[in-house]
């Protein structure tokens, strides 16, 4: 983007703005150098935003660093830029990543972008699971995605489709897939009509499965795929989605003695950490999968 090579410095909502922009030409035009450009040095912004600076490359690099507006000290040769973390700055920046709905299409594109570009994807997308508003007890981020849009959590699971984003899905949806809702959105995926994915607030656990959710397709990329693929969707498979305590989710209503992976996920608690399954009040996203 021109505001790039200009001396000013794009404020969050136009940011995210401009990344939603490249994100929608990136899924329909053919690659381009310059396009490919624009769209790291945002994500690249976003992450030293969300992170600080480890891992930037020294002032002036080929990569194209953008200062932090509050950096701890001005770099020599040689050296690495320092930004200190503005709590302000990564509120708003989270915030405006789900309200601007950008991590559905970036989860989408993935695959499409630059290797470094697709490592800052990585990082932005685990500190939006990892963050937690000011006297809240779980991320924004799991209310947005089990209620607005569950697709992102499945787009996450179909980056095992390409080589070049299954390892960086699938070290998303290892964080991801420490919350129960999280899992439960896996577990349940049963494709609508329009192709999108249900959501918990329409699962029928009475109801038979088609074979047709992302669940199933986790056999698929772990038999029929590169080892390299193959090895991290097993690991995926096993830490995420197979070592859930039995008494994360309830007994179904009409079953008490039926198996917990059967029942609704719509209570299921926040955090496999939970100490008490059963008890709502002590689950802080009973209410947020409702």
């Amino acid at each position: 983007m021109a505001f790039w090579r200009s001396k000013h410095k794009p404020g969050m909502p136009e940011l995210c703005r401009s990344t939603k922009e490249l994100l929608s030409r990136i899924a329909i035009e053919a690659p381009q150098q310059k396009l490919d450009e624009d769209i790291a040095r945002n994500l690249s912004h976003m992450k030293v935003t969300l992170q600080g600076t480890p891992g930037m490359p020294p002032l002036g690099a080929s990569r194209g660093w953008i200062p932090h507006p509050r950096r701890a000290r001005q770099p020599t040769d040689g050296q690495c830029a320092e930004a200190e973390i503005s709590p302000p700055l990564v509120y708003q920046l989270v915030h405006l990543l789900l309200n601007e709905e950008i991590l559905l299409p970036l989860a989408q594109n993935i695959y499409r972008l630059p290797f470094e570009a697709r490592k800052d994807a990585q990082t932005i997308f685990c500190h939006c699971f990892r963050y937690k508003d000011p006297n809240s007890e779980e991320p924004p981020i799991l209310s947005y995605v089990v209620n607005v849009q569950p697709d992102i959590i499945v787009a996450l699971c179909h980056g095992y489709d390409h080589r070049e984003s299954a390892m960086v899905c699938g070290n998303i949806l290892r964080e991801a897939l420490k919350y129960d809702c999280m899992a439960a959105l896996v577990l349940y995926d049963e494709p609508s009509h329009d192709g999108n994915a249900s959501g918990l607030a329409k699962v029928n656990p009475s109801l038979p499965v088609s074979g047709k959710g992302v669940l199933w397709s986790f056999f698929t990329w772990i038999h029929q795929t590169t080892f390299e693929v193959s090895a991290d969707a097993f690991s995926t498979f096993r830490v995420g989605l197979s070592s859930s305590p039995p008494s994360s989710f309830p007994p179904r209503p009409t079953d008490t003695q039926s198996s917990s992976r059967t029942s609704c996920p719509s209570t299921a608690s926040s955090s496999r950490t939970s100490s008490s399954p059963t008890s709502p009040a002590s689950s802080p996203c009973t209410t947020r999968c409702s």
